[in-house]
């Protein structure tokens, strides 16, 4: 239950986390433009689709914002640095 209340801790003050739902949001917002976008946010669950939506590259928008990480915001990279304790608080049940 430990790592449960750290993890929350953690994702409370990750100043990364913050950033990167930023840059998905962007993202989104510039995809939806002309309609829907000027959101100013989005449902977690739809982080999960982002493997699932893909351009006319074939290439998806997880891949995508992947090298959007690493060409423009390097800073980012390591994030599970400052989020360490969500992978063992997401095994407890």
């Amino acid at each position: 239950m430990r790592s449960v209340i750290l993890s929350c801790e953690e994702v409370k003050g990750s100043r990364k986390l913050k950033k990167l739902l930023q840059l998905v949001l962007s993202l989104g917002n510039y995809m939806n433009r002309g309609g829907r976008g000027g959101a100013s946010g989005f449902r977690l669950a739809s982080l999960t689709r982002l493997a699932d939506t893909k351009s006319n590259s074939k290439i998806n928008l997880l891949n995508y914002v992947v090298g959007q990480l690493e060409t423009n915001h390097a800073d980012l990279l390591g994030i599970e640095q400052e989020i360490g304790h969500v992978k063992s608080a997401a095994k407890v049940r």
